[in-house]
């Protein structure tokens, strides 16, 4: 029963709610020190900050490719999760960030045609590395406040999977929960942590509208949930309340977070302890030239505090691959140690690049072996055979990177004579080539009249013909879109109106029918075909429609 507004109002009593709640609602909670809850965001902060580095770094060297549907594969994000040793939502939402933050980006510019895109760290990433533990955190927070990227949807199979780095991680509606909920949080005293349920009726005091749509369409407290843990790993709160530079984000004040944030966050530290177990002890964040050191000649056995870093001899080789002796590895260890270099650790060094690079591996496309050496000589000197670019990898033995034929074609124009060497080591010797033409597919016939099946083809030729003059003389109106087509069949089916059509065949002509359609069904066109003295009833399949056309 809908009622006037002045009814309504003498009915309620001049009430507007049935319930009014002028005030906000006592939020229960637990208060906590400010200086506790700084220093634990200040420590998720630098766990922060090691993650992220650690990606650019691993994704720097080993990016992994973009899918056509965009976004990363399921199984490149379980691979950089268990590297991170973190949760593969975790992870997600690692990516999601540092892509806010405009460290990671498709690489499809500088690359070649036959090589998919990738993702790889922009150029950004190494100015962010390059800066403050502040200012890089404060970085990733305000990227993670204003980004529409909701983390959470990664993994999901509704309309599909979701993966992460993808278009349909896009939710504007999940940042304004975000927002309005620290917003929220904001309104208590410092240190202040509130459970779920109350944090929630606070949110429906402040925005009752958006919140009762809110309500019809998710759970509120799951996505609470969400927002408090994503803003735990931004280190924007810690232990559950807000801290210090993260109000500072929510205020959206972006030097002032950075500013309260750089003395929280664990200074890294330049020096480790090698052990005799050939493991390294980093008591801190590495950073700087500490850290590229360590991540190129070990490998991180386990991560937290303290984390621990395995040498062996694939990641010795890595720096020996790069052109470093071993007194370099040995020197560059012994500068970050605190301990010295272990005699273990100095004998693996030693014995790795003591068998390192004995063993080559190249490639050639042709080698000419000859065993007069002085004729290798004169050929590997000759200046009419510069582009070859021979190499003599022994005494009877040069290569080129040239291919073989056009190698053997200039020796012969050289007067060399050269013949072909077989797989087998053996001579290859050509055949003599006998051309011959292939036959024809059908033997020519020579008539002298015409018979009754001759005719009957070209009677259909010359009606088809007048029929496609009669259709293509005034192309004004001829619709080609599908869905226009479709659209249009329906319409004459409907008014009974007569069209005009083009009819794809099996042999990939087009003929073109006058037609009055019947009905549209199942991707299907019942129409009558021809005048109304003779008309007959045909099928045609919706998709070899061509073009339609009102006839006139």
């Amino acid at each position: 029963m809908v009622l006037p507004r002045e009814v309504a109002l003498a009915l309620r009593g001049g009430r507007l709610h049935q319930h009014p709640a002028p005030r906000p609602p006592a939020v229960e909670h637990a208060a906590l020190d400010p200086d506790v809850v700084d220093a634990a965001a200040g420590g998720r902060a630098g766990e922060l900050l090691v993650l992220v580095t650690e990606i650019v770094e691993e994704w720097g060297t080993r990016p992994p490719r973009v899918l056509r549907s965009g976004g990363v594969a399921v199984r490149d994000l379980s691979r950089l999760a268990a590297h991170l040793e973190t949760s593969p939502e975790e992870t997600a939402w690692l990516l999601e960030t540092a892509h806010a933050a405009g460290l990671l980006a498709v690489d499809d510019g500088s690359r070649r045609q036959d090589q998919p895109a990738q993702w790889a760290p922009t150029p950004a990433a190494d100015d962010w590395l390059d800066d403050a533990a502040g200012a890089r955190w404060a970085a990733l927070a305000g990227a993670w406040w204003a980004s529409s990227a909701a983390a959470d949807l990664v993994g999901t199979t509704d309309g599909g999977r979701v993966n992460a780095l993808s278009t349909a991680t896009s939710y504007p509606l999940g940042r304004q929960r975000r927002q309005d909920a620290l917003r929220a949080l904001a309104t208590l005293p410092a240190g202040a942590v509130a459970q779920e349920d109350a944090l929630g009726e606070l949110l429906r005091w402040r925005h009752p509208l958006r919140m009762a749509r809110h309500a019809a369409s998710t759970d509120t407290a799951a996505s609470l949930v969400t927002v408090l843990r994503e803003a735990e790993w931004a280190g924007v709160t810690g232990r559950g309340a807000l801290s210090g530079p993260g109000r500072a984000v929510v205020a959206d004040d972006a030097a002032g977070a950075a500013d309260l944030m750089e003395p929280l966050v664990p200074a890294a530290v330049d020096h480790m302890l090698l052990q005799a177990d050939l493991t390294a002890i980093a008591p801190g964040r590495l950073d700087g030239a500490a850290r590229a050191l360590m991540r190129l000649v070990s490998d991180v056995e386990s991560r937290g505090g303290a984390t621990v870093h395995r040498f062996g001899e694939e990641s010795v080789r890595r720096a020996l691959d790069l052109g470093w002796t071993a007194d370099r590895v040995l020197e560059e260890l012994a500068a970050v140690s605190r301990t010295g270099v272990p005699q273990p650790l100095d004998y693996l060094v030693r014995d790795v690049a003591r068998r390192h690079g004995v063993a080559r591996v190249g490639a050639c496309s042709a080698y000419l072996r000859c065993d007069d050496a002085a004729l290798l000589d004169r050929i590997e000197r000759d200046r009419a055979l510069g582009m070859l670019q021979w190499r003599r990898i022994a005494p009877t033995v040069l290569v080129s990177p040239v291919p073989a034929p056009t190698v053997m074609d200039l020796l012969r124009e050289e007067q060399y004579g050269p013949v072909a060497d077989g797989g087998d080591g053996g001579l290859e010797l050509a055949g003599a080539r006998q051309h011959r033409a292939a036959p024809a597919a059908t033997p020519a016939v020579r008539t002298h009249g015409v018979d009754e099946v001759v005719a009957r083809q070209v009677v259909g030729v010359m009606r088809r013909g007048d029929t496609g003059r009669a259709a293509s003389h005034d192309e004004e109106g001829t619709i080609t879109d599908p869905v226009v087509v479709a659209a249009t069949l329906r319409e004459a089916a409907v008014d009974g109106q007569t069209l005009w059509i083009g009819y794809a065949d099996d042999v990939g002509g087009v003929a073109t029918h006058l037609v009055r359609p019947l009905a549209v069904e199942a991707g299907r066109v019942r129409a009558s075909v021809g005048d109304a003295d003779n008309d007959k009833v045909r099928t045609f399949s919706l998709h070899r429609i061509t073009k339609v056309r009102p006839a006139r």
